[in-house]
């Protein structure tokens, strides 16, 4: 049984720029930020940004965007489970806007490769270790 389940999702924000030669190629580079806030009432809220240029002339090629998730928590997990899980759901969603975004501009579609999330680190910011005590 999954410990969450997606209500639903929206993109905030898209840019796209394409100014490369018809015939051009392009080595992508993918970047990716993710982040969750967890709320009092077994929701949470998951916010994906997505860039993907062209490695060599970033200003050439790139999609920048931003998709943001709702999650209901249906059973008590660890926050890094939920973390995992939610990228999980979420990310084919991203992946399929930027292949749709893209190829509807007139180029080939561009495929963002898949994400093992289960073999990433996930950083915490812990406010104790920078206090002054």
């Amino acid at each position: 049984m999954k410990a969450l389940v997606l209500k639903t999702y929206r993109i905030t924000d898209i840019q796209f720029q394409n100014h490369a030669a018809a015939n051009g190629k392009a080595k992508l580079e993918t970047k990716y930020t993710y982040q969750v806030k967890f709320g009092n009432n077994n929701t949470c809220r998951a916010e994906m940004k997505v860039s993907v240029s062209d490695k060599e002339s970033p200003d050439t090629l790139m999609v920048d965007m931003t998709m943001v998730g709702i999650f209901e928590i249906v059973a008590e997990q660890d926050k890094e489970l939920l973390h995992k899980e939610s990228f999980k759901q979420l990310y084919p969603f991203a992946r399929a806007a930027v292949s749709t975004i893209s190829s509807s501009t007139g180029i080939l579609p561009i495929i963002i490769p898949d994400v093992d999330i289960d073999n990433q680190d996930i950083y915490r910011y812990n406010p104790e270790l920078f206090s002054n005590k």
